[in-house]
């Protein structure tokens, strides 16, 4: 699915500071990845240049056999708008949203009815378990059910490839293991999913992982 190769990014002109250093990264459809390191070691920036977020300063990018490098910025927008879900750490939901409506948001964007954006984020929210929660707003959830809603969001419009930085990091040990569970369910059904973490027992649980440092890869296992 996606394929990177030599790919760097410099931020910076009068001091530049080198975060990736040659990159080579193939990501098949249906795997599930674990992007391992400590902060500052550059796995968020990989992992936004992953999602068509940041450019890299050099190298290629295929997704689907495209090489997204060569495009320009209103392409590389509607590649990731389509095939590209994001799961952050703080949720990012709009507060005065009901669950519900926080769902189907990108499909808004793209322009879906209104019959089909809410049968979809309905639908959705089931399969995370939260279609008891759907007209309650982000105040009224647990932290893990916020995170559900992020991940239903991020999938409503059934993107190719799911992305997660530090899904689990503002959430206490019990949710945050029903999180994994959840993520290690989507990939059963054949999600693609990259999820970023420094928790070395949350990446145990990925089936592939690589471990990134001062940006570059140093080793790769799979489980």
């Amino acid at each position: 699915m996606i394929e990177l190769t030599g790919i760097t990014k410099t931020y910076g002109t009068v001091s530049p500071v080198e975060v990736l250093h040659g990159i080579d990264l193939k990501i098949p459809d249906n795997e599930y990845l674990g992007i391992v390191g400590q902060s500052g070691s550059g796995k968020s920036t990989l992992l936004k240049i992953i999602g068509l977020i940041h450019e890299a300063t050099s190298g290629t990018i295929r997704f689907h056999g495209k090489n997204v490098t060569e495009m320009n910025d209103a392409d590389r927008t509607r590649i990731r708008g389509r095939e590209v879900g994001f799961v952050f750490q703080s949720f990012q939901l709009i507060p005065h949203l009901s669950v519900v409506e926080n769902v189907e948001l990108p499909l808004f964007y793209q322009r879906v009815s209104r019959l089909e954006r809410r049968e979809r984020a309905h639908a959705i929210l089931k399969q995370v378990g939260l279609d008891h929660r759907t007209t309650h707003t982000p105040n009224e959830l647990s932290g893990g059910e916020c995170q559900r809603t992020a991940i239903a969001r991020a999938l409503v419009s059934a993107p190719s490839i799911l992305l997660a930085d530090e899904p689990t990091g503002n959430l206490d040990l019990d949710t945050g293991r029903a999180i994994e569970d959840l993520f290690l369910e989507l990939h059963g059904t054949g999600t693609t999913i990259v999820l970023i973490t420094h928790d070395d027992a949350l990446a145990n649980r990925i089936p592939r992982t690589i471990r990134i440092s001062d940006g570059r890869i140093l080793q790769e296992a799979t489980a």
